[in-house]
């Protein structure tokens, strides 16, 4: 199982990464969306670790599942979003709800709140970009 933790942060750190390469000065001296260097700093090395993001050459960048994630987020404002935006709860419900087609009724407003989801028409482009950057293919 794919373990990811995404924040509101996370996702205006990813919104920065994808207006190109950045050196890791750079990316932490913007002080974007109200973060202090430091935040920036650490939701860097944290996206690093999920695989969102890679380091080369004193350059930061959105690697190929960054980048689905950039893609669909790009208009998202992230003000709307819950603090904890996807978590390892959110990609399993994502998993179930891609392979089954079904999202139980107390797990449906989890999915709705982050935008995942839609009653009329199931997994939204968000989700199915979620679903695939933790390393699953949408269906």
């Amino acid at each position: 199982m794919v373990r990811m933790y995404l924040t509101r942060e996370h996702v205006e750190v990813i919104k920065l990464l994808a207006k190109g390469d950045l050196s890791e000065e750079e990316a932490v001296s913007t002080g974007h969306a109200g973060m202090s260097r430091a935040t920036i700093g650490r939701r860097i090395i944290e996206l690093y670790i999920q695989g969102l993001v890679g380091r080369s050459r004193g350059k930061v960048y959105l690697t190929e599942a960054g980048e689905v994630l950039a893609n669909a987020i790009k208009d998202v404002e992230s003000p709307t979003l819950p603090e904890t935006w996807i978590d390892s709860r959110v990609v399993w419900l994502l998993r179930y709800t891609a392979d089954t087609g079904y999202v139980p009724p107390y797990w449906e407003d989890l999915l709705l709140e982050r935008m995942l989801w839609e009653r009329e028409s199931g997994l939204t482009n968000l989700g199915k970009a979620v679903y695939e950057a933790t390393g699953n293919r949408s269906r």
